[in-house]
């Protein structure tokens, strides 16, 4: 199930970015945690699960990356983990980079959901007034490299059934995909002629663009958009106050804790697991109405 296939363009855009503000601009790991979390389990709650399975190694990998390159950079700390010389590792600067990876994986997760649920014909009904030639630039693009994936894994496929390749060291293998990426370039060129050429064939060349949208702005996107404004607004205004400030150095520790800093976490939980429930909700009520068949 997608509710979200149903909801206006701008208002899903608007909802997603101040998603994505929100984690971007904080460096409480409670909250990265939170976002990391709503946007995985929306992933799930689309039928994302094997995209998700795919992504989580490089997740673990950018995860292990920015925690262990951190401290290569960053010696600041009490906690002293290990000592060479001036040069030494310390709690906090782990801590800082697992929470920077954290961050990195939840914005990576929320834009992986967003392409999902922003489809092409989304891109060009939010675009087509202003700026029709980005919309077109945008749904291409994004048709485009889909594209190629599926290209490449047919010449794989193709070159390995034929037989023509069966490399035995690392040289053969990369002179294999060397030779299978030149087909995908040399593809890619034909492709791309025979799309400029049937553009042109069909006097496109000089005349104003005309567009149809179906996407009209309806009480449930209004209801969602002004929900989505509120919490944005006030999680900022108490971001910007210092109700979610988080120290790293010298020493871990919440800054402020109190019944407003509280209230903050729970706002931006409310804006990180919108879209989750609202899946909830269209997959409980179909399988109610399926049970009543």
């Amino acid at each position: 199930m997608q509710a979200y296939t149903r909801i206006h363009p701008a208002v899903l855009t608007a909802q997603f970015t101040f998603i994505l503000l929100s984690v971007m601009f904080t460096f409480n790991p409670i909250l990265q945690m939170i976002s990391m979390l709503g946007g995985i389990l929306y992933l799930i709650a689309l039928g994302k699960s094997d995209t998700l399975k795919e992504s989580i190694k490089y997740y673990i990998i950018i995860l292990v990356i920015t925690t262990l390159t951190n401290p290569l950079f960053s010696h600041y700390g009490q906690t002293v983990l290990i000592k060479i010389g001036i040069f030494k590792i310390t709690f906090e600067s782990l801590m800082f980079g697992a929470g920077l990876g954290i961050s990195i994986i939840a914005v990576m997760a929320w834009c992986q959901a967003y392409s999902s649920v922003m489809t092409t014909e989304k891109y060009v009904s939010l675009f087509k007034g202003k700026l029709p030639k980005t919309a077109l630039t945008i749904t291409i693009t994004l048709r485009y490299i889909p594209m190629l994936k599926r290209r490449w894994q047919e010449i794989l496929s193709a070159q390995r059934a034929l037989g023509m390749y069966s490399y035995k060291n690392g040289h053969e293998k990369i002179k294999f995909f060397l030779i299978c990426f030149l087909a995908l370039i040399e593809w890619s060129f034909e492709n791309a002629a025979n799309t400029v050429n049937s553009i042109l064939a069909r006097s496109c060349k000089g005349i104003k663009r005309t567009s149809c949208s179906y996407y009209k702005i309806q009480k449930y996107d209004l209801i969602l958009l002004i929900l989505s404004v509120v919490l944005f607004l006030t999680f900022s205004f108490m971001n910007i106050e210092g109700y979610t400030d988080f120290e790293y150095y010298p020493k871990i520790k919440l800054q402020n804790f109190n019944l407003k800093s509280l209230t903050s976490v729970i706002i931006f939980t409310v804006m990180a697991f919108i879209p989750f429930f609202i899946e909830l909700k269209e997959y409980l009520l179909w399988k109610y109405y399926r049970s009543k068949i």
